[in-house]
């Protein structure tokens, strides 16, 4: 409902990932286009934005966002979420772990200038893992086309 995540598992799914920054509010767009294979290709679209000091929420639809700490551990890029949080308008309501996905952790680490390695789990308090994404990524221009598991 929320656009966020991606609804069916797989290996070696093809995905093209489009990142760009819009200079009018500072936002860092996704545009992720998964191909599982016999499916029509399915778009995981999201935004980014600083919220203060090393934390940043990344949105998707109806104003959903999941907080999330960034920090450097042993040469990768680190995201640890801190909650959700439901933007109305002017209104910023922050929403627990528990009540959606649990708690998630991404780990980008660069494995040469053309290549990201990156992990993404989801781990709710009751029911265990409730997401995983990760995979390599080959970095082509303004694109980046990877191998993945979803």
């Amino acid at each position: 409902m929320f656009g966020a995540l991606v609804p069916y598992r797989g290996t070696n799914v093809p995905v093209h990932v489009r990142n760009y920054c819009e200079a009018e509010n500072n936002h860092v767009q996704f545009r992720r286009l998964f191909s599982f294979s016999g499916r029509k290709p399915y778009a995981f679209n999201s935004h980014m934005e600083h919220l203060d000091g090393d934390e940043i929420v990344e949105f998707v639809r109806f104003g959903l966002g999941i907080r999330m700490k960034l920090s450097v551990e042993d040469a990768a890029l680190c995201y640890s979420t801190r909650g959700y949080l439901w933007r109305m308008g002017a209104v910023r309501l922050a929403l627990p772990d528990r009540l959606f996905f649990g708690r998630g952790k991404i780990i980008e680490r660069g494995i040469d200038e053309d290549q990201v390695d990156m992990d993404f789990t989801m781990v709710h308090p009751l029911f265990g893992t409730s997401f995983r994404y990760g995979g390599g990524f080959h970095i082509l221009g303004n694109a980046v086309i990877n191998r993945q598991e979803a």
